[in-house]
């Protein structure tokens, strides 16, 4: 059984052993997915027609770590690779899809198996030609919708949808979108939010993107999902974070609470009545900029906290499924003593569960009400109003650069 969150870190290590091996070392994540990892020479391998043997090539090691390696002949480059810590790769069944239509030596699919649930890691890295994309098997190909699914890569692709302020589009960024909303997966990445630093005469960007399908988003089970450069250890790319709880840990510990607010559309008039934007200041210098931009956010902040309770986390009392029969089941969990006692109160657990999820289904669709559909996407409502927020700012943003 696992009690914890399962905590997924994706980065673009650009090839260096030595970060990697930080890396691996120093990181509290459970699954890495990484893009241009370490590849090279591991080991000499015995042969009967070379005296000196036949190098074999591999990923950086570490017994803290199972590690996964894309499909790939012996003369590819792996593009991509993952890591899986050793103790959560005992409680669960780990399946590296070597067959999948998306996997290749610069993709892979991963299936993590706990239980009855399953989630799949896809892991991109998008080598770009001189010319033109290499992502004709990623467009060629479709994930399955029922699965919920995580998509973590660097596209090295420029969109208006993800892309800082006047970046010139891909050329085949529209069909990369397309891709997206037909895959139904939906961005996570905050719209102009750098993950890659830039070198010599290259601008920062966003290349690093991260997806959830529907089903995974239905589920209530993935927290937030953030970007950090420390979590990255010296990479000029950001790392991903995303945290996923299985239905156990959900059940027995809380995770953190969530940023944002509850939006009521009832108080809209009384939140614009007492927000009161001041006239902008002229802005002759990026300092200025930073000042105006980050004083827009508080006052933002600070009229949403005066109105709007905060976001409740994914706990056992915000999954909107949860039933008095699991909260029994839990209070048995955690009093059962360890062994059998501990394995039958797990049991029974896992069925209240499943029960309360097929029962809240089958109400759900069967007597639906204005009520509880406003329920359903109550959470969803804070999610559109902070990306609309961050988009507004954006344009703002835009307009005082282009006015300076």
């Amino acid at each position: 059984m696992i009690y914890t969150a399962i905590k997924i870190l994706a980065v673009n290590m650009h090839r260096s052993n030595v970060a990697t091996h930080s890396l691996l070392q120093t990181s509290n994540a459970d699954i890495l997915l990484i893009q241009e990892p370490w590849y090279g020479h591991v080991q000499v391998a015995w042969s009967d027609s070379d005296p000196s043997g036949d190098m074999v090539n591999g990923i950086a090691h570490n017994p803290r770590w199972e590690s996964f390696l894309p499909p790939h002949s012996s003369s590819d480059t792996c593009k991509v690779s993952a890591y899986v810590r050793t103790g959560l790769a005992r409680l669960a069944t780990v399946v590296n899809n070597l067959t999948h239509p998306l996997a290749s030596a610069s993709s892979m699919v991963l299936d993590f198996h706990h239980d009855e649930e399953q989630i799949r890691l896809v892991n991109v890295y998008h080598s770009r030609p001189e010319r033109g994309h290499a992502l004709h098997h990623i467009l060629s190909s479709t994930l399955d919708l029922l699965i919920p699914t995580a998509v973590f890569g660097d596209f090295n692709t420029h969109s208006p949808l993800w892309s800082v302020p006047n970046a010139t589009p891909s050329a085949w960024a529209s069909r990369l979108v397309d891709w997206f909303m037909d895959q139904g997966l939906d961005l996570l990445n905050e719209p102009g939010r750098v993950t890659w630093n830039g070198c010599d005469d290259q601008l920062a960007s966003v290349l690093d993107l991260a997806f959830l399908n529907e089903a995974a988003m239905a589920s209530d089970q993935f927290s937030l999902y953030s970007v950090s450069f420390a979590e990255s250890v010296g990479s000029d790319h950001a790392a991903s974070l995303l945290t996923w709880h299985p239905e156990t840990s959900l059940a027995l510990v809380p995770p953190p609470a969530p940023v944002g607010f509850v939006i009521d559309d009832l108080v809209k008039d009384a939140w614009i009545k007492k927000f009161h934007l001041e006239p902008c200041p002229d802005i002759n210098s990026i300092p200025a900029l930073d000042d105006v931009a980050e004083k827009l956010h508080h006052d933002i902040n600070a009229t949403s906290t005066s109105l709007f309770p905060p976001r409740k986390a994914p706990d056992p009392r915000g999954v909107r499924w949860w039933s008095t029969e699991c909260s029994a089941a839990s209070s048995l969990v955690r009093q059962a003593l360890p062994g059998r006692e501990r394995t039958r109160a797990n049991k029974e657990l896992q069925l209240a569960i499943k029960n309360a999820k097929r029962q809240w289904a089958h109400d759900f669709l069967d007597h639906a009400t204005t009520n509880n559909l406003w329920a359903s996407v109550a959470a969803a409502q804070a999610d559109v109003f902070q990306k609309n927020s961050d988009n507004k700012l954006n344009k703002i943003d835009t307009n005082m650069k282009i006015k300076r």
